[in-house]
C-alpha cells in the first residue's frame, strides 16, 4: 500500500500503479477537504477493482486534510470522555462522516496500546491511557462509532508498543524486559466482540514471544498468537516497512519475505521516512521473484488476496 500525496497536479504515478501494477489501495497524505473527493473518485473510476483509500486519522480528518476537523490525541479524548461520555463516539462519528464524504474508507486508528511506560517516546498520549479496562472500553466505543458511520477501523500496534523505551521509527526496539502480557488483552477483547477490521503490526522485538525477529516478521507472533490463539482471520497490515526498526536491520527482500510468510497481508510503505520514488515497483518485482523462487507460496499470496477482498466487501 503506497503513499498518495495531495494536492497533486500530476497523478500519472498513481495512474501507472493502478493500470500497470493493479495496486489495491493508497495511504492518503495532504489535500484540501473541498477538492480531495474529485481526485479520489477519478482514481476509483480508472481502476478495474475497487481501491481502498486509507489515512492515519487518530486525530480526525484534519490530521491530514486541510479544512477538516481535528481532535485531541486519544489520551485527551479519554480524559474528556470521563466527564462528557459522548467525546469519543462524537470524534469518531465526525471523523468517519468527513472521511467517507471525500472517499476515504479506512482509518489507521485507534491505538489500542496500553501506555505502560509514561516516558514512551512514540505511544504515550496516542494511547487512551494506562488502565487496561479504559483502553478496551474507549477502543470499543471509538471503533463502533466509526463502523456505524461506514468507516473501517485498525487496531494497532500488535502485540503492544506501549511499554517501549524507544521509537521504532528510529531504530530497533526491544521490549523483552518491559512488555506485559495484558498488552494483548485489548486485541483479544475487540476480536471477541467482532469489532476488528484490520490489525497493524508493531516493529517491536520481544524475546519472550520470538527470540529471533521483531513481531512484524514473526510467524510465532502473527500466525501463532494473533491467528491461532486469538482466532483472528481478518487483514493484518504491517506498520511502515521503511521505519528504522525494520529498514536499518533487514534488507528489503528479506523483510518482505519474512513479513509475508509470517502472515502479513498488506505491506505498508509510507515513503516519507526515506523517500524512494521506485519503492512500489521494487516491492512488486521482489514479491514476484519470491513467488517464482518458491520462497513465498502462491497459496500464501492468494490467502491474503481473499482477506483483502473480504475487507473491501465491508465497505458500504
Amino acid at each position: 500500500m503506497p503513499r498518495l500525496d495531495l494536492p497533486s497536479s500530476d497523478l500519472s504515478w498513481a495512474e501507472r500503479l493502478i493500470r500497470e501494477f493493479h495496486i489495491g489501495g493508497f495511504i492518503l497524505f495532504g489535500g484540501e477537504v473541498d477538492t480531495i473527493g474529485e481526485t479520489l473518485n477519478y482514481l476509483q473510476r480508472i481502476s478495474k477493482h475497487p481501491l481502498l483509500f486509507s489515512a492515519d486519522l487518530e486525530r480526525g480528518l484534519g490530521q491530514q486534510v486541510r479544512g477538516a476537523t481535528s481532535f485531541p490525541y486519544a489520551m485527551g479524548l479519554a480524559e474528556a470522555h470521563s466527564s462528557m461520555a459522548s467525546a469519543i463516539p462524537t470524534s469518531a462519528t465526525i471523523t468517519a462522516a468527513e472521511s467517507r464524504a471525500v472517499g476515504i474508507h479506512l482509518n489507521f486508528a485507534p491505538v489500542v496500546d496500553i501506555n505502560n511506560n509514561p516516558d514512551n517516546p512514540i505511544i504515550n498520549i496516542r494511547a487512551f491511557g494506562h488502565d487496561l479496562n479504559r483502553v478496551v472500553q474507549c477502543s470499543t466505543e471509538y471503533i463502533r462509532a466509526l463502523q456505524e458511520n461506514r468507516m473501517l477501523a485498525t487496531a494497532k500496534h500488535f502485540p503492544g508498543h506501549g511499554s517501549s523505551k524507544t521509537d521504532s521509527h528510529k531504530g530497533f526496539v526491544d521490549v523483552t524486559d518491559t512488555w506485559q502480557r495484558d498488552e494483548i488483552t485489548p486485541y483479544a477483547e475487540l476480536i471477541r466482540r467482532n469489532l476488528v477490521d484490520m490489525v497493524m503490526t508493531a516493529h517491536i522485538f520481544n524475546a519472550k514471544l520470538d527470540p529471533a525477529v521483531p513481531a512484524t516478521l514473526s510467524p510465532k507472533i502473527m500466525a501463532g498468537i494473533l491467528r491461532d490463539s486469538l482466532k483472528y482471520n481478518g487483514v493484518i497490515i504491517s506498520d511502515d516497512m521503511q521505519m528504522g526498526a525494520i529498514a536499518d536491520h533487514y534488507g528489503l527482500e528479506n523483510a518482505l519475505e519474512q513479513a509475508i510468510n509470517a502472515g502479513v497481508d498488506i505491506v505498508c510503505f509510507g515513503n516519507n521516512l526515506s523517500y524512494d520514488p521506485a519503492i512500489i515497483t521494487k516491492v512488486h518485482t521482489i514479491i514476484k521473484r519470491l513467488v517464482a523462487e518458491k520462497k513465498v507460496s502462491s497459496e500464501r499470496i492468494d490467502e491474503s488476496y481473499r482477506r483483502v477482498l473480504r475487507l473491501k466487501q465491508k465497505i458500504r
